[in-house]
């Protein structure tokens, strides 16, 4: 019933393979061209977050906020899907 599946035995990082692809923010154009493969877990927030423009990262200090600004994306149209770092 179950298929012997071949999984990695090694992390991605030990055999720096990339672990994650991460495209600019912008149109198709720019990520085509100025994507970045990121082979350490570590560095995978710090790439993402230089990636965006500061006009594009927001604070939020408080379970309200929060809410707010959930509602302010998902009612925006076109609805805006947020990538959320939660930090504590």
């Amino acid at each position: 019933m179950w298929r012997n599946l071949n999984f990695q035995l090694h992390s991605s990082a030990e055999s720096r393979a990339p672990i994650a692809r991460i495209y600019p923010y912008g149109k198709a154009n720019v990520k085509e061209r100025n994507y970045q493969d990121v082979s350490d877990p570590d560095d995978i927030q710090a790439v993402i977050v230089q990636s965006l423009p500061s006009d594009k990262i927001a604070a939020v200090t408080s379970g309200e906020h929060l809410n707010e600004f959930l509602m302010n994306c998902l009612l925006n149209s076109p609805t805006k899907f947020p990538v959320l770092f939660l930090v504590g």
